[in-house]
């Protein structure tokens, strides 16, 4: 299949998504999304692969949610509309959980918003020292909608998440290990060959053994993520048809800080 936003390679039992719009810092429109979830089906259904490497294209893992997208097209809808492309947007990534194999992040540059939320749903996230990661929703109005809320507490403690979430805090590549958030930090030019090397020795392994420990942690892990990312839909829809929320993308394109009037 041609994808025109990712690339979907293939190598033996390894399948690296490539998220692929540098010139946007790889953010996330409905095109990418809905490539990105038919490039998870392929994968899926692929039996001979065994682990999937998920990059970004240049300098930037992610970059969240595409600002002209927002602004001009998702802001102006009615709130079901709203909740139905936040949807779409959030289904690729929350599709990585139902993977069997396991998925490792190679975290190559920022990765922020929705991006951010992308590596939660990854087993292992292995990043590039100097990199800079963060739920930084809040700074444009709105809350995190594709697991922060859920997961990142699981993760590194509510202490730490709550801090990232009401500040949108960054951590850099070093607190985010300490904290426990990456699984590993690399050089910049060793991080995909540590990717690989990790992906070779997954690949090694039982995959039947694999599929279901992964299936036993995320049941531990859940509780009850999809009750609760259902919800986090509710509050970002409302949250999505606030003043606020389209001034800050303005503001965002004007190269400002925003001002909340909270309305």
């Amino acid at each position: 299949m041609e994808f025109e936003n990712i690339i979907l390679q293939k190598k033996g039992p390894v399948a690296t998504l490539t998220l692929n719009r540098p010139g946007e810092r790889n953010a996330l429109n409905i095109p990418m999304v809905q490539e990105m979830w038919e490039a998870i089906q392929e994968i899926k259904e692929d039996k001979s692969l065994r682990v999937l490497i998920i990059t970004g294209a240049g300098k930037v893992f992610c970059g969240g949610g595409d600002v002209h997208f927002l602004l001009n097209e998702l802001a102006q809808q009615p709130p079901l509309e709203i909740r139905g492309l936040l949807h779409l947007i959030g289904r690729p990534i929350v599709a990585l959980r139902e993977l069997e194999i396991p998925v490792i992040a190679a975290i190559n540059g920022a990765a922020v918003g929705a991006g951010f939320d992308l590596l939660l749903h990854c087993e292992f996230r292995i990043a590039a020292k100097g990199t800079m990661v963060g739920p930084t929703w809040i700074l444009n109005g709105i809350i995190p909608v594709v697991g922060s809320m859920v997961l990142l507490p699981k993760l590194v403690g509510v202490t730490q998440a709550t801090d990232m979430i009401l500040r949108g805090r960054m951590v850099d590549a070093d607190e985010g290990y300490r904290i426990g958030l990456h699984t590993k930090v690399v050089p910049p030019e060793e991080l995909i060959p540590a990717c690989e090397k990790i992906a070779e020795e997954l690949a090694s392994g039982p995959p039947l053994a694999m599929a279901l420990a992964k299936q036993g942690i995320q049941r531990g892990l859940d509780g009850r993520v999809d009750y609760e990312l259902g919800y986090a839909l509710y509050l970002q829809t409302i949250c999505m048809t606030t003043e606020d929320f389209k001034g800050a993308l303005k503001a965002f394109l004007e190269k400002r800080k925003p001002e909340f009037t909270g309305k």
